[in-house]
């Protein structure tokens, strides 16, 4: 490496590192649609009106999941992850076909290791402790938006009408912007996640804008406190009433 070359990598490092706070914008696309698994081909062949009503739900979804964006503002040790309001689709009854169950705001705290996740509810307001996910970092990488990205996988054990389901999480993280944040509450990674998938959901890194002024983040306190086992347990049992 010349010794020009050198000296702009030493100060895009030191530009990188010297920042305080910054905020993220991501969108999201659906993976994985219903209609092209196995059984969704096999609706298609026994019942293809429904099929095509099937189609037509999640083209909707897709079209308005386009005009989602996302938003992660952090400082060095605490995060906020949240939907950026849209006033042209907000009053649009299928809204929540995009936005998925997983809404909400992700308040995350490094200092004390907590993930929260605040959720309005049909029945209430609730601020729900996640679980941190054990990650296992991969010797995979890839360019992403300019960003030296590396690989990530993690698993979590959730409930599901008191069965254990595990659920696989696959990240890119980029050493480079080095905050270790990321979508819908994921965090824990030697830098900022740029590209999340989970649940048939993933994430994806915009833009990102870094500041040398420390920017504040207001950790949400509306709702009641419960651990996620808790609020699955409750769900359920709600849900077991009003089943016909």
């Amino acid at each position: 490496m010349n010794i020009f070359k050198f000296l702009i990598l030493i100060i895009s490092f030191s530009s990188i590192y010297g920042q305080s706070s910054g905020k993220a914008v991501y969108g999201k696309k659906w993976v994985d649609p219903y209609t092209e698994t196995e059984r969704g081909q096999e609706l298609k062949k026994t019942n293809p009106k429904l099929y095509k009503e099937y189609l037509q739900t999640e083209q909707e979804q897709n079209k308005l999941t386009k005009q989602l964006r996302y938003h992660l503002d952090f400082n060095k040790n605490e995060g906020l992850f949240y939907l950026e309001d849209i006033m042209s689709i907000d009053d649009n009854p299928m809204i929540r076909l995009a936005t998925g169950p997983f809404q909400g705001e992700y308040f995350q705290n490094n200092i004390n290791d907590n993930v929260i996740w605040q959720l309005e509810s049909f029945d209430g307001d609730y601020l729900i402790d996640l679980n941190p996910v054990q990650w296992n970092l991969e010797n995979k990488q890839k360019t992403i938006n300019g960003y030296k990205c590396y690989k990530a996988v993690g698993e979590e054990k959730t409930s599901n009408n008191g069965n254990e389901v595990t659920t696989q999480v696959v990240a890119w993280y980029a050493p480079d912007i080095p905050f270790n944040f990321g979508p819908i509450g994921y965090n824990g990674l030697p830098g900022l996640i740029v590209s999340l998938s989970t649940r048939g959901e993933h994430y994806f890194l915009e833009d990102i804008q870094l500041s040398k002024d420390k920017k504040e983040i207001d950790e949400p306190t509306k709702g009641e406190r419960m651990t996620y086992q808790e609020f699955v347990g409750m769900f359920d049992k709600k849900m077991e009433k009003i089943r016909p």
